[in-house]
């Protein structure tokens, strides 16, 4: 079984960075009925230089009402957001029984993202409104272009066979799994040609990993909790990422590797 103590050391930056967006998410079990109205105008009241707009997300225009009679509905939609704050550095979003943060490319790297995500989730955990957290998510997508076209598999350590039959060249491939690591539950999620939207850049192509690490909450102090959860969520994640990616194509992307005390 793999351990911790089998892990690799693993860089802690690459000179050609290949996140896109990081996205931490907090569920709750039993949320004030509200919460996703009441609580962008909290944490705006206390980072107005952070954010400047609000909007009103596709979800969030269909009365709670309905959301909430409508059985089918509640549960697909149960933990979407339904309103946004926007902001330079980073996106908050609300649902019913959940709030997210974003980071898009450029990545401002861990140790400055880690100390907002506590300080946005502390503000929303401060206000009695989210009851007790069920959850928690940390979830990088990256794009990778190293290979021969977008979609050069060979870039990563993924391996797929189709019984004796070769795949059609430049043909997407995706895959879907999830791994046990670390008492957490990593969604890896691979795509071959995928594009993606970089604000000030255009749409790039290559091959998209994009790893989601949940764990579920067990304490009943939620800030002390997300301390310890955000270093298990992170380094899980880590190592899920750089054990999909081909020794050569990490050469490539220039690992930066923590020095020595």
């Amino acid at each position: 079984m793999y351990s911790p103590h089998d892990m690799p050391v693993l860089p802690v930056a690459l000179a050609r960075d290949t996140i896109i967006e990081c996205i931490f998410e907090m569920r709750f079990k039993a949320a004030h009925a509200g919460i996703a109205d009441l609580l962008p105008g909290i944490v705006f009241g206390k980072n107005p230089d952070r954010f400047k707009n609000v909007m009103t997300l596709p979800l969030g225009q269909v009365p709670r009402l309905v959301r909430e009679q409508n059985a089918q509905l509640n549960a697909q939609f149960k933990y979407m957001p339904t309103t946004t704050l926007e902001g330079a550095q980073a996106r908050m979003m609300f649902g019913d029984h959940s709030v997210a943060v974003s980071f898009v490319k450029p990545y401002a790297g861990w140790t400055k993202v880690k100390p907002m995500i506590l300080e946005f989730m502390k503000t929303v955990l401060e206000t009695n409104l989210t009851g007790v957290p069920e959850r928690y998510g940390l979830k990088y997508v990256n794009l990778l272009k190293e290979g021969s076209d977008p979609f050069d598999l060979g870039q990563t350590r993924v391996q797929i066979e189709l019984g004796d039959f070769p795949r059609r060249v430049g043909a997407p491939v995706a895959v879907h799994a999830e791994i046990d690591l670390n008492g957490c539950i990593a969604i890896v999620d691979v795509a071959t040609g995928g594009k993606v939207t970089i604000p000030g850049r255009g749409e790039e192509t290559g091959v998209v990993i994009a790893v989601d690490t949940v764990r579920n909450a067990v304490g009943s102090d939620a800030i002390t909790e997300l301390q310890d959860a955000l270093e298990t969520l992170h380094e899980t994640e880590k190592a899920v990422f750089f054990g999909l990616i081909d020794e050569s194509a990490l050469q490539k992307l220039g690992p930066r590797y923590p020095t020595a005390n």
